[in-house]
């Protein structure tokens, strides 16, 4: 089993966009094939997108039917989580796991 951790900076611009990072990340995750995808630093914030990050995310990886993302540190207008994919559903029923 090949598993992937990657800490996606949530919406910090320091490297580029959040919408350029994105496909880089997809790529990324798409040239790695990895069996379960583990991310951090994933973050839904209405006022900067309206779709979550992860949700964004997982639109364009296809391959990943199975997510689950945990809030970790709520904030009053947004979200940091973590987030997890996998081609198989190895995660708890939960009512955030789209399994």
């Amino acid at each position: 089993m090949r598993i992937l951790t990657l800490n996606i900076q949530n919406y910090q611009d320091e490297v580029a966009p959040w919408h350029e990072r994105r496909e880089r990340i997809c790529r990324l995750i798409k040239s790695l094939n990895p069996d379960v995808i583990a991310l951090q630093a994933v973050r839904h914030d209405p006022a900067v997108e309206p779709v979550h990050q992860a949700e964004q995310l997982q639109q364009q990886l296809t391959d990943y039917p199975h997510s689950f993302w945990q809030g970790t540190t709520p904030h009053s207008t947004s979200s940091w989580d973590g987030s997890q994919f996998c081609r198989g559903c190895l995660l708890p029923i939960h009512p955030k796991c789209f399994c």
